[in-house]
């Protein structure tokens, strides 16, 4: 997949740079919400703050990590790669100016709901359809069905956000439990279609190798085996004979990942932090599915390991090098990053380690654990919207719109 630098009308450059293309607005308030969302969740973890954010605070917790910071750095990918598939420019303006202030203020009004509940809920809920509407007519209008996956894994996330929603209006926990594990595994779907064309792509143009052929029934297994998860999240599934079914394939999953990404090289990207940021994120999908397998096994009495390794390790792990290098390369911008980037890699793989790893302790100060891994998870993605406050405000680098 190469970056694209399609040529917009004249009028365009009266569009301030902010909005001139999706990965901008998104990307950066994506990245500074998310830092603030976990500051503040940290900052209650510890008793300093209370805040009556809508729902409750663990419910707000997890919904807005993953539909609202995740949700908006997947609104800003997809919109911008979509003109690289369709030779279309994306959404700009104020398209993209209104499609981002509906996301805007999902998030102000779950953080200060001033608002009847019923109206913020829709608010937030549509979200992902008029992403999905922006996203669908110039992959329709080009006949580009091969990138109509997108739609229905956005389709199923507003349906995993309606049962988070609903756990609160049914007052039923299982639910939020079926909204957020269906998104996680959505995600990781989405991960999985969107890696197995990029990650061999960047790898083989970074480290200057061959190209990297993908085994075809591996890629099914790959794809096919995450989509059954959401499934699993959704059908309670994870009960069905002691969750031996589900337990079985997860392990698949994690196979399958695992073999997926050892054919990617990912050895040979050591000294390019843009490379090794993608592949160090990838490398938790597998652990992820077998604590997912621990779990339906009901080895352990909480999903909390399973769930951070996805958030923490892939999801927020693949999200900020991806954004990092999109932006670089839709900006006008050498694809290199200095010391900051390349420690704000380091510290969300760390944040990783520490936030799985010390839960498998029974006498570990899982506390301080939990502390530092926030603390450095903000880390790397304020350094990201400080590095990148330049990057994404201001016009490209080489003088050409977008």
């Amino acid at each position: 997949m190469t970056v694209l630098n399609i040529e917009m009308p004249a009028k365009s450059s009266k569009i301030p740079p902010l909005f001139r293309q999706a990965f901008r607005p998104f990307f950066w308030f994506g990245a500074a919400f998310g830092t603030l969302a976990l500051a503040l969740w940290l900052a209650q973890f510890l008793g300093w703050l209370s805040i009556p954010v809508y729902g409750y605070g663990l419910w707000w917790h997890g919904h807005e990590m993953l539909f609202g910071f995740t949700g908006a750095v997947i609104a800003g990918f997809l919109l911008t790669a979509v003109q690289n598939w369709t030779n279309i420019p994306g959404p700009r303006g104020w398209p993209l100016a209104g499609l981002f202030g509906l996301w805007a203020a999902a998030r102000l009004l779950l953080l200060f709901p001033v608002l009847p509940a019923p109206l913020i809920s829709v608010l937030d809920l549509a979200f992902f359809p008029a992403v999905a509407y922006v996203l669908g007519r110039p992959i329709v209008r080009v006949r580009q069905w091969r990138n109509l996956v997108f739609l229905p894994i956005l389709v199923a996330l507003t349906a995993a956000n309606a049962m988070s929603h609903a756990a609160l209006w049914l007052a039923d926990p299982r639910w939020l439990a079926r909204g957020l594990h269906g998104a996680l595994f959505l995600v990781v779907l989405l991960i999985t279609v969107v890696g197995g064309r990029v990650i061999p792509f960047f790898t083989a143009r970074g480290t200057e190798t061959e190209a990297i052929a993908p085994l075809p029934l591996l890629e099914k297994l790959c794809f096919v085996s995450t989509a059954g998860m959401v499934l699993v999240a959704w059908t309670d599934a994870w009960f069905w004979l002691s969750g031996w079914p589900a337990a079985i394939l997860a392990l698949v999953a994690a196979a399958g990942h695992a073999l997926r990404q050892a054919g990617w090289r990912p050895l040979s990207t050591g000294r390019v932090p843009l490379l090794w940021s993608l592949h160090g994120a990838y490398a938790f999908i597998a652990p992820g599915f077998l604590l997912a397998a621990v779990y339906a096994l009901r080895l352990v009495a909480s999903p909390s390991l399973m769930v951070h390794c996805f958030t923490v390790g892939v999801l927020s792990g693949l999200m900020l090098g991806m954004m990092a290098r999109v932006s670089l390369g839709h900006s006008g911008r050498p694809l290199a990053v200095g010391w900051s980037m390349t420690l704000a890699f380091a510290a969300v793989l760390l944040a990783t380690f520490l936030r799985v790893l010390p839960g498998m302790f029974q006498y570990w100060n899982h506390w301080l654990s939990y502390v530092a891994s926030g603390a450095l998870w903000c880390l790397g993605f304020g350094l990201f919207a400080a590095r990148y406050l330049p990057v994404l405000w201001k016009a490209r680098a080489d003088g050409r719109m977008g």
